[in-house]
């Protein structure tokens, strides 16, 4: 499978990542005539991390992380692999990795992605969540709160 990248990069993504993770595109097979090819908003950085990620977790057990999330310390139930891809990823790039396993239906990564962002804002007030974030310069608006305890609702009821 073929993905074309906001940046104009075209990335191949392994058969064997989506057989093994993709819940949506489990069951498709090397074919060298039949290319799936998807137009995704996401930034190429973000797809090259995730598919090493994936790839180094395709010989490994996926851990598998208690609901509710516990308050965090959430690299008690994670291996290695996990842990050093959750280290080595910001606030930002979680929120696009999510949004990049939802669309191809890898269910680990997403449920990986939203329970290191429980973990991480259960508690915070609305101001330490953009702090957070890193949006720091920002007009602080009644709507733009209102939209902001919206996607952390989100956030949190996901999990």
């Amino acid at each position: 499978m073929m993905i074309n990248t906001q940046d104009d990069k075209q990335i191949t993504i392994p058969v064997p990542i989506l057989q093994k993770f993709s819940k949506t595109n489990s069951q498709i097979q090397e074919n060298s005539r039949n290319k799936t090819i998807l137009n995704l908003k996401v930034e190429s950085v973000i797809v090259n991390k995730v598919i090493e990620f994936l790839q180094k977790l395709l010989y490994s057990d996926i851990s598998v992380i208690p609901k509710p999330v516990p308050n965090g310390k959430i690299e008690t139930y994670l291996n290695e692999t996990e842990c050093n891809f959750l280290r080595s990823i910001t606030p930002i790039e979680r929120q696009f990795i999510l949004k990049f396993a939802d669309d191809l239906g890898f269910e680990q990564l997403s449920n990986l992605m939203l329970a290191s962002f429980a973990c991480e804002f259960v508690g915070c007030t609305t101001q330490e969540f953009l702090k957070k974030l890193n949006i720091i310069n920002v007009e602080y608006t009644p709507e733009l709160e209102k939209d902001i305890q919206k996607q952390y609702d989100t956030i949190i009821k996901r999990n």
